[in-house]
């Protein structure tokens, strides 16, 4: 039995965790699998809506809308939802970047509103 998010609304928190590798013209810049654990790596885990705070990239904010849990899916994301002008660390300014996502698990958090979660 699968889960997912049969639709969005901003004032839903809702709580993800996902593996992700993100990558800039081919090369990995970035990823939550490499490390210590079974699976490799530590999870990243955010409340969806949240890239308006600027704590998580617009890009995988609204990428993992409609995934299922166990569901993987490669996004291309443009400039204004992923670094925009401003760029990051090896990441120059206006730079189209690749994630690929696996979500691992949606949970409602203590301070979201209902949300429909649908098995099946």
């Amino acid at each position: 039995m699968s889960r997912y998010m049969e639709s969005f609304d901003e004032k839903y928190l809702l709580h993800n965790n996902v593996h992700y590798v993100a990558k800039w013209r081919g090369i990995t810049f970035m990823t939550s699998r490499q490390g210590l654990g079974v699976g490799g790596g530590t999870p990243y885990g955010f409340d969806v809506g949240q890239s308006e705070r600027g704590t998580v990239l617009k890009g995988l904010d609204l990428g993992v809308q409609g995934m299922r849990v166990g569901g993987q899916r490669l996004l291309i994301v443009p400039l204004e939802l992923a670094y925009g002008n401003k760029g990051v660390q090896e990441i120059p300014p206006n730079a189209t970047i690749e994630l690929d996502l696996e979500l691992l698990s949606i949970k409602q958090t203590p301070f979201g509103s209902p949300v429909k979660v649908v098995e099946g």
